[in-house]
């Protein structure tokens, strides 16, 4: 509970591995409590068909790794994320170094640094 008086903020959610089992079922319920949150984004390495994809919710395709990711978090002014990327069945190309960097630091990197870590929250599954 907030301050009497003051104004109350809706959290803006970054999910990432949107397209992914657990992600689908994240969004699907961010989605239905849609009041509760500012803007939503989904973030896959993968396309989300057109058919797939709910209303209100931004879909994006990109990689966690990339740098460019600090975008996306000025751009929706991302207070939240909901961290789902994750290399589910390793091809020959992936590696430990690869899979610890996506699994366990995420995007810690590529959060801009002018983002103030008390007021941004990541949820890691």
């Amino acid at each position: 509970a907030g301050m009497a008086g003051a104004p109350q903020t809706r959290p803006n959610v970054l999910i990432t591995g949107a397209n992914g089992l657990v992600g689908t079922r994240v969004l699907a319920a961010i989605w239905r409590q849609a009041g509760a949150f500012g803007n939503v984004v989904a973030l896959d390495i993968r396309e989300t068909p057109e058919a797939d994809r709910l209303t209100g919710i931004d879909y994006l395709v990109g990689d966690i790794c990339d740098p460019e990711l600090e975008s996306v978090f000025r751009q929706h002014a991302i207070s939240t994320v909901v961290h789902l990327a994750a290399i589910v069945s390793p091809g020959a190309d992936s590696s430990a170094d690869l899979e610890s960097r996506l699994a366990v630091l995420g995007l810690a990197p590529y959060a801009p640094p002018t983002l103030p870590p008390n007021r941004t929250t990541c949820i890691s599954l």
